[in-house]
């Protein structure tokens, strides 16, 4: 998109063909890191899309929709043409797509990350980037937020940026306000409920 974008900023129209190669969708592999409420989200809302959908969370197999496949990480990440991860960010996952796993990604495939930026070794990926695999990153966080000024993740000419918003809406960010203000009164008269998100540490 930004490649498309700038040829026709800088009055280049007709040089469409020397953007990347575009493939349908329909002919493409969609993988997902993690099952919980938005990667399951996800693929009920564009999994049809894809010719295949792929899916790792070791804690949520028996959660998987159906027509989606659940393979191990490695294998995943051979045979997806779109990865997109939607895990939370532990001492497990931390860098869980570095240098080995972003070797294994097919020529010609797309990284995106909506989840947290730890998930990925910027360092490896920008590594990776210049050989082309994946050909290109969709970022909506990073490792260092914000990042600092020039660095290289920023200028990456294939890397798709945006600003930890991939939640954002207005109606989102209402929900949000009035999601928190009924917890904490919940919470302040003695009923959390569902509310709790820890409920082992509620009276602390």
């Amino acid at each position: 998109m930004p490649e498309a974008a700038a040829l026709v900023s800088s009055g280049r129209w007709n040089e469409w063909t020397a953007l990347e190669p575009i493939r349908p969708l329909s002919e493409c592999t969609l993988g997902l890191v993690g099952l919980g409420r938005i990667g399951r989200e996800l693929l009920r809302q564009i999994g049809g899309l894809f010719g295949r959908t792929l899916a790792h969370d070791p804690y949520a197999v028996d959660l998987l929709p159906a027509g989606t496949t659940h393979t191990d990480l490695d294998d995943l990440i051979a045979r997806s043409d779109v990865l997109s991860l939607h895990c939370p960010l532990t001492p497990d996952t931390r860098h869980i797509i570095g240098r080995d796993r972003l070797a294994l990604m097919p020529p010609g495939s797309l990284l995106v990350n909506v989840a947290r930026g730890g998930l990925v070794d910027t360092a490896a990926l920008l590594d990776a980037l210049d050989k082309r695999r994946p050909s290109a990153a969709a970022l909506d966080v990073l490792e260092t937020e914000p990042p600092r000024h020039g660095a290289p993740v920023i200028d990456h000419p294939r890397i798709l940026h945006t600003p930890h918003v991939a939640w954002y809406s207005t109606e989102a960010a209402g929900r949000l306000r009035t999601s928190l203000a009924h917890r904490c009164a919940s919470h302040l008269i003695g009923r959390p409920g569902a509310t709790v998100v820890n409920p082992q540490a509620e009276g602390v």
